[in-house]
């Protein structure tokens, strides 16, 4: 897999609910993710 898959599917895991909305944009995906990645790490990583 490759880290946009990875990253996509954090953040259908994660925000379940972005699925129920319209398609997400390649940009709205990576945002989730990063606030996604930014918490679970307590904001150390850099986006």
């Amino acid at each position: 897999m490759g880290s946009a898959e990875i990253i996509t599917t954090a953040v259908y895991i994660f925000r379940p609910w972005l699925l129920l909305q319209a398609p997400l944009t390649v940009e709205q995906v990576y945002v989730n993710a990063s606030e996604i990645f930014n918490g679970s790490t307590g904001g150390s990583m850099v986006s």
